[in-house]
């Protein structure tokens, strides 16, 4: 304990109660749909960044020709697959595929 602490013992009780509360409150929520929302909020910024690649395709394709230099592949190709993989696995993670 810090010297602080040891001083006033009720500051440790204070500080801890809101976030002993909050963890009682949580833990009457059921886990499975904390944990939906938490992959479709995740999900959601890939599939959003999948969209915003194929809207400004040439845009996609000059930055993984000038900003990201990808070695082995073509960067038309490298927007391509990146794209895919923006768009598809989302909707695994909102179905809740393969995420153990």
């Amino acid at each position: 304990m810090t010297a602080l602490a040891q001083g006033h013992p009720g500051l440790i009780a204070s500080v801890r109660a809101p976030f002993v509360s909050a963890r009682a409150r949580l833990e009457r929520f059921p886990l499975s749909i904390l944990q939906l929302g938490m992959r479709v909020g995740i999900g959601g910024v890939f599939f959003k960044s999948g969209l915003l690649k194929i809207n400004s395709w040439e845009f996609a394709v000059k930055l993984f020709q000038d900003e990201y230099k990808v070695p082995l592949l073509d960067p038309v190709l490298a927007a391509q697959v990146t794209a895919f993989v923006e768009l598809t696995v989302p909707v695994f993670l909102f179905l809740g595929l393969a995420t153990r």
